[in-house]
């Protein structure tokens, strides 16, 4: 690289980078001051400029620097007096300084001590009447009222400032009426209305909510007063109607999904194409796709039927135009699912599979309590004649040794005591002739017996 330009670059970067600026600032500014202090109101900074040739930046820089200096002398104790306003306008005029530049400064500073204010006053959550007053001396200090200075400050960062308040109101957990309340009272001796309070908090309180919503949901139930307090945050804090549309819905899941767990299923009219037995009850109909596996010497096939799928106390009905499937709950080997599917196995029959055309988070809730209370107990008999003779203690005793699970999968559920040997082929009711299996693997054992 020529020598030349290596020297022009190191130019260019010391003119960049000049370590003694600041000193030089600081050095004029000092004048500056002095000669305030020295000539009073008839100081003039064309003159001090004239005397002293400054560079025009460094010079502006160090006029700012004295204004800075003054402010934070005069803001020491948090109030600026008559005397002190009046110092500041003939300074200002002998700096030769904007209003707009001046006031700038002035109002950055009284935004600073108004913050710092406000926030002492709120550390027991509401404002006094001596609070309220020094508000008010901050704001007249840059000729405001407090009601317009609050507004500006609202303006500015009082959302993020009020969006503070709540969140600590809500750190336990729980927002009473009574904090509302108090929230509100303060923000309209700011002058900031109950509306721009509830805007200014609208994210956090959306979060609360779902908080709230999360933490009941997790219990999978919900109480009257949780319920309650809900509704009542949902429109007290006027949440965006989306969410309060989405929180009302997840409650109503709520409610009904404690209701399924209690036993108590839901009623829905019976749809025109079902011809129901005498006493039965329609739970649930919803549209849906059925895919019905068979393994065909030629191998697995799927078949999907569109149609409706209708939960009734004691079977489940699927009605199409081009198939129609009536299943007895007691006929299920197992079954799992989600909000638009579900997945289940009958006797001696393939995996099945549902896909709901709308999701809906009840339909396999339903599905399962109904197949539980059509069964009775978690673990059925193998058969009715052998295993109404094993005895409760040798079944206790082969429960605790299988450890309450299918010897064979694994499972907990859909289990059967199941004699090794059959009864007919000459078993016995023997603790070492009995086991636990699920009834999927109880039917595996079954065809090959």
């Amino acid at each position: 690289m020529p020598t030349q330009f290596v020297k022009w670059i190191k130019s260019a970067v010391n003119n960049l980078i000049d370590s003694e600026r600041d000193e030089r600032i600081k050095a004029i500014a000092a004048g500056i001051s002095r000669g305030l202090k020295e000539q009073q109101k008839a100081f003039s900074i064309s003159q001090f400029k004239t005397q002293h040739q400054h560079q025009p930046k460094e010079l502006s820089d160090a006029v700012q620097l004295v204004w800075r200096r003054l402010l934070e002398k005069l803001w020491s104790d948090q109030v600026l007096t008559d005397k002190e306003n009046s110092q500041l306008s003939w300074v200002q005029k002998s700096l030769e300084l904007s209003d707009a530049e001046a006031g700038s400064l002035r109002l950055e500073f009284a935004e600073q001590h108004f913050r710092t204010a406000l926030a002492q006053a709120m550390e027991d959550g509401q404002l006094a009447a001596d609070e309220v007053a020094r508000l008010h001396q901050i704001a007249r200090s840059v000729g405001e009222s407090a009601d317009s200075f609050a507004k500006r400050f609202f303006r500015k960062e009082g959302e993020s400032f009020l969006r503070g308040i709540f969140q600590a109101s809500i750190e336990d957990g729980g927002l009473t009426s009574e904090e509302w309340l108090a929230l509100v009272n303060t923000s309209q001796q700011l002058g900031i209305t109950a509306a721009e309070l509830q805007h200014a908090v609208a994210r956090p309180a959306a979060e609360f909510v779902e908080h709230v919503l999360a933490d009941a949901k997790s219990e999978n139930s919900i109480t009257a007063d949780q319920e309650a307090k809900i509704e009542w945050l949902l429109t007290t804090l006027s949440i965006a109607p989306a969410l309060a549309s989405y929180a009302r819905d997840e409650l109503r899941i709520l409610h009904s999904m404690q209701e399924i767990h209690l036993g108590r299923l839901p009623s829905v009219p019976k749809p025109a194409e079902l011809e129901c037995r005498a006493g039965e009850i329609v739970h649930a109909v919803t549209t849906a796709t059925l895919i019905v596996v068979r393994n065909l010497s030629s191998g697995e096939t799927r078949t999907a039927h569109e149609g409706r799928l209708i939960l009734l106390d004691s079977r489940m009905v699927f009605h199409s135009t081009t198939l129609a499937q009536s299943i007895n709950y007691r006929k299920f080997v197992s079954h799992r699912g989600g909000a638009d599917w579900i997945e289940f196995q009958i006797e001696k029959k393939p995996l099945w599979g549902i896909r709901l055309q709308k999701a809906d988070p009840l339909i396999y809730p339903i599905l399962s309590k109904a197949i539980a209370l059509s069964n009775q107990t978690a673990v059925r008999k193998s058969s009715e004649v052998g295993s109404r003779h094993i005895p409760r203690d040798v079944r206790q005793r082969v429960w605790t040794r299988d450890g309450g699970k299918c010897v064979d999968c694994g499972a907990t559920d859909y289990l059967e005591y199941d004699h090794v040997i059959p009864v007919a082929k000459g078993g016995s009711n023997a603790e070492t002739n009995v086991q636990i299996l699920c009834r999927r693997c109880n039917l595996k054992k079954s065809d090959h017996i």
